[in-house]
């Protein structure tokens, strides 16, 4: 069964982004960008490479239980829970919940030199 795309924890992809030195004039309007991401995707990671070179300037958070995907998942996300890699709750049914989280985000490099 492929897991996460064939990569681990989004790294080629999401990690990447949030680590790169984007020139100043690829960054979004203002030096915003919008971040979705889970408590799936190690959320300890995303929160360090966030706190590295952003500002976060809003989140939303959405619960959500497992659906279809995550249920065939729940043997390996059950690993990367106990690996302190992923984060979901499960209630006194026996049912798992984690979370969506809509994150806008500024770069540090670029709070001075834009007006908000």
């Amino acid at each position: 069964m492929v897991i996460d795309g064939k990569l681990v924890h989004s790294k080629k992809y999401f990690y990447s982004l949030l680590s790169e030195n984007i020139n100043e004039q690829d960054i979004s309007q203002k030096g915003r960008e919008a971040l979705e991401w889970c408590s799936l995707s190690n959320p300890k990671k995303v929160i360090q490479l966030i706190e590295e070179k952003y500002t976060v300037v809003h989140m939303v958070l959405h619960i959500a239980p497992f659906g279809m995907y995550t249920r065939l998942l729940k043997e390996h996300l059950l690993k990367q829970r106990d690996k302190g890699e992923a984060v979901f709750i499960t209630d006194t049914d026996g049912q798992h919940y984690f979370f969506f989280i809509g994150t806008i985000v500024r770069r540090h490099d670029l709070l001075d030199n834009v007006s908000v």
